[in-house]
């Protein structure tokens, strides 16, 4: 219903338009993501569901779906800091979902967890920890995921990114990290 968050459309099969975003969902008070539809990239959309695309009971943002070569479909997302702790800190983590279609998750699916931070400069900000912002891109046969690490409005916010050789992970965070920074 309100503070909306890194939206990204797609041009499905069916020539219509996939918005994903997330929002302030009032029955939790926490983000979720969300996915609208609309025949024209200039809108209107309109929400698939009127509720969130999933609820796994946290907070969740900065979606990205993602099309394989092969047509299957997988969808980013942050784990927000407002509800998970790692070893005591409020911390955002990068997991994965595999999608059945551009509104529906797979059957049966469980989230994937990617990464975590670690490295020196993702761990700047003390607390909370950030890995948030995920985006993916194929070269080859490597999976490049990008994504920022601390505070979006401090100093230290930077890029960084990891690669596998599947979708899925896992990832190994480059050595070169951040990639982009101040």
């Amino acid at each position: 219903t309100r503070d909306y968050w890194q939206p990204q459309i797609l041009k499905g099969g069916d020539q219509r338009y996939y918005l994903y975003y997330c929002a302030h969902y009032p029955a939790t008070g926490f983000s979720r993501i969300g996915v609208a539809v609309g025949d024209r990239v200039e809108g209107p959309y309109s929400d698939v569901y009127g509720r969130p695309l999933f609820d796994w009971g946290y907070s969740v943002i900065a979606p990205h779906l993602f099309r394989d070569d092969d047509g299957a479909m997988y969808l980013y997302y942050s784990r927000g800091v407002g509800q998970n702790m790692v070893n005591g800190v409020k911390t955002s983590q990068l997991y994965v979902v595999r999608m059945k279609s551009m509104t529906e998750l797979a059957d049966g699916v469980e989230p994937v967890l990617l990464t975590t931070p670690w490295q020196e400069w993702e761990t700047a900000s003390r607390s909370p920890l950030w890995n948030e912002g995920p985006g993916i891109l194929k070269r080859g046969d490597r999976y490049y995921l990008f994504y920022s690490a601390n505070c979006f409005a401090g100093r230290n916010y930077a890029i960084g990114y990891a690669t596998s050789d599947s979708p899925m992970g896992p990832f190994a965070k480059a050595e070169e990290n951040p990639v982009l920074s101040a």
